[in-house]
């Protein structure tokens, strides 16, 4: 793909992005394909993505090194709050997995790929591999 094109491209998703329009919109006014603005926003999506699990895959690996942490089998999921009457915690309130020495805090919102990503490197699994 040629730089050139995909920087094209980015300027456009980022516009739509801002505009507050829909796809279909966007399109027809800037007189582009609705469908080719939809791939690219799809593709830089997955981009981002995937650049952001490698970063974090790379993390995680260096710190479970430097603390020589275990690959565990199985992982207990413990709420970290408790209300007065014992309920599970707030929605809102970070769930923490412990993989040895190592703590993951995952809130509401967390991105499902990365953090399999960092979960298979915790388990001393090459990263990705189901």
């Amino acid at each position: 793909m040629a730089r050139g094109r995909a920087e094209h491209w980015r300027r456009l998703v980022r516009s739509w992005k801002r505009s507050g329009l829909s796809a279909s919109q966007f399109a027809e006014i800037e007189e582009i394909s609705r469908t080719r603005l939809l791939w690219w926003s799809s593709h830089f999506r997955s981009a981002r993505r995937a650049a952001t699990a490698a970063a974090a895959t790379k993390q995680v690996a260096v710190a479970a090194a430097e603390r020589g942490s275990a690959p565990v089998g199985l992982v207990r999921v413990v709420p970290t709050q408790m209300d007065a009457a014992g309920s599970a915690a707030r929605l809102d309130t970070p769930v923490e997995l412990v993989f040895g020495n190592v703590l993951v805090r995952v809130r509401r919102g967390f991105d499902p790929v990365t953090l399999g990503l960092v979960v298979d490197v915790l388990q001393g699994q090459e990263p990705g591999v189901c």
